[in-house]
């Protein structure tokens, strides 16, 4: 086969299992009554272009994962992703492998830093609801513009970032994460934008989910 037919032949197979790999790593881990879920947050965002739901199990109560989650953030624990990739894009990032007393507040109007503070307030998640041990709701942007965007009902653009605690039983809990986002450009620059950053977001949220449970569990 001549080397046009060979590229041709791979962009053919490219393009017909992609939606299926789409499928898959847009619900990592979550079932389909976790993807079907209205969980906290998910009226923020009216007509989302990009909308994810992974989800991990945890041997240990929500009591016991919430400390990790609370601690989150570029200027604290981290994300438990690749930090390692995160600090190549100038991010400065540093996992925590434990637990400090000094991260453990958080509440509506902080921030869950995505990058250093030189990037400015527009540059993180910030809290807009949180109720412990079982979800923070998180928005993009800066908490002077999300916190009145999200008491009137909706952000006219952006996303929510969204961390639900589920029991299953004494020992077990579900962690479900959703991002929806809508970044409020021409059509198709935002489809465009939106098939570019879905599969980065998978790689570095699938981590974060691992590197949650390992840090909780020891393995």
């Amino acid at each position: 086969m001549r080397r046009p037919a060979k590229k041709l032949l791979t962009l053919i197979l490219m393009g017909a299992l992609y939606p299926a790999a789409r499928w898959w790593f847009l619900r990592w881990g979550a079932e389909a009554s976790d993807v079907d879920a209205a969980l906290p947050g998910d009226e923020l965002i009216g007509n989302p272009t990009i909308v994810t739901t992974r989800a991990i199990t945890i041997n240990a109560s929500p009591e016991a994962i919430w400390p990790w989650l609370v601690q989150m953030g570029q200027d604290r624990g981290g994300l438990y992703s690749y930090d390692w990739l995160e600090s190549l894009c100038g991010l400065r990032f540093h996992n925590a492998d434990r637990i400090v007393p000094e991260w453990q507040h958080l509440d509506v109007g902080d921030q869950i830093r995505a990058a250093p503070a030189t990037a400015g307030p527009e540059a993180g998640f910030t809290v807009v609801a949180i109720d412990e041990y079982r979800s923070i709701v998180t928005a993009i942007g800066d908490p002077s513009r999300v916190l009145v965007e999200a008491k009137a009902g909706s952000l006219p653009e952006g996303g929510t970032w969204v961390f639900v605690l589920q029991p299953v039983d004494d020992h077990r809990t579900r962690l479900i994460v959703r991002l929806r986002a809508n970044f409020g450009m021409p059509l198709v620059a935002e489809w465009i934008s939106a098939r570019v950053l879905e599969p980065i977001h998978f790689v570095m949220e699938r981590k974060q989910l691992l590197g949650i449970r390992r840090r909780v569990t020891g393995n």
